[in-house]
């Protein structure tokens, strides 16, 4: 496949609000904001990309994207003859050239095959309003769910989760996300707790994510229990840096990959299986998150896509269809070119 030639790059900032504030780590958000990569080749044709780092989380800065974003858009426009100029590491912004690659292949394919996404429900609010969204996504037919953990009282939670896989009944597989709150100790209790007469009519556990502040226990649990262990912070914390020698592949059944805050760590096992990856998205407009729907096409596994919803506007002209279990990947990503440009800031612009 021959590469299109771009003649010109431009990089955009956005900010949209969000339905309500966020604790992210030790930050709160009530906007989102982020840089959008538009590449236009020499046929009037557009391929997007997305940078938004998260606050609080990603081991990037907006500012550090952009700058980075810079350098990139202007190689996009103006290739250097002596190779890859030299520039910094944001995982933003890799991710954002990653995605302007993907429209490349995706707008080389003859035909768009009606692939399912699949998405996860996440359930959020107090105790009724768990429950009753968690009973919706029984009844609306999503086969995974998930609902964060290590924020109240242990009776409190254990209670609660056991209420909450009653809802969800035996069709949807629940996850949970700790965020590495417990102790060894309490991880057990909250365990034994969910797990005591378990019934053929509650939702199974997918896994549990980051259950635990000591890393090194966390086989401990999985040995214990059986339950799957998936990792989220611990992957921000290796890769979110970018590629060093330093690094070793985390093992665990699953990784909770934002490709936001990281990139896969191909340099250090080429060749070699990782992990297998669950999409999750970190409330990115509907830019990144379509292609992020790509990324989870076909791969069996629900994507964590739900973020989409907080926000209370986009940077597309309509907004992605996301409040369902299952969405074309063709109907994603045809509402995610239609870009209104009338919403965004602007900031870099080269020309072959």
């Amino acid at each position: 496949m021959n590469s299109p030639t771009i003649v010109n790059a431009r990089v955009y900032r956005f900010q949209l609000p969000l339905i309500r504030p966020f604790n992210i780590g030790p930050s709160t958000i009530t906007m989102r904001e982020g840089l959008l990569l538009r590449c236009t080749d020499d046929k009037g044709v557009d391929a997007w990309g997305e940078a938004s780092p998260l606050p609080g989380f990603s081991k990037d800065t907006l500012a550090e994207a952009e700058l980075e974003l810079k350098v990139s858009a202007r190689e996009w426009a103006r290739p250097s003859k002596s190779g890859k100029p030299d520039k910094g590491w944001s995982s933003a912004a890799v991710n954002a050239s990653v995605q302007v690659r993907m429209w490349h292949t995706i707008l080389a394919t003859p035909a768009m095959p009606s692939v399912v996404v699949e998405i996860a429900a996440l359930l959020e609010g107090d105790g009724d309003q768990l429950l009753r969204g968690a009973a919706q996504a029984a009844e609306r037919g999503y086969r995974a769910a998930k609902l964060k953990v290590g924020r109240k009282p242990l009776e409190e939670e254990i209670s609660l989760t056991r209420e909450v896989r009653t809802a969800l009944g035996p069709n949807c597989r629940l996850r949970l996300d700790a965020n590495r709150a417990w102790s060894l100790d309490d991880a057990r209790i909250f365990l034994q707790g969910i797990t005591r007469s378990p019934s053929e009519y509650h939702a199974p556990i997918d896994y549990l994510e980051e259950p635990l502040r000591s890393p090194g226990d966390r086989n401990v649990i999985r040995n214990e229990f059986g339950i799957p262990i998936a990792l989220d912070e611990t992957l921000i914390d290796t890769f979110g840096k970018g590629p060093s020698d330093k690094q070793r592949i985390p093992l665990a059944d699953f990784w909770v990959w934002k490709p936001s805050c990281w990139a896969l760590p191909y340099h250090l096992a080429p060749g070699e299986k990782l992990p297998p990856r669950i999409l999750s998205a970190v409330f990115e407009s509907g830019v990144a998150t379509a292609l992020m729907g790509g990324l989870a096409a076909g791969s069996g596994r629900p994507a964590g896509l739900d973020t989409y919803n907080c926000l209370a506007d986009d940077v597309l002209e309509e907004r992605l269809p996301l409040d369902q279990p299952k969405v074309l990947l063709k109907t994603l990503l045809d509402a995610s070119r239609r870009v209104d440009v009338s919403r965004l800031e602007l900031l870099h612009e080269y020309t072959r």
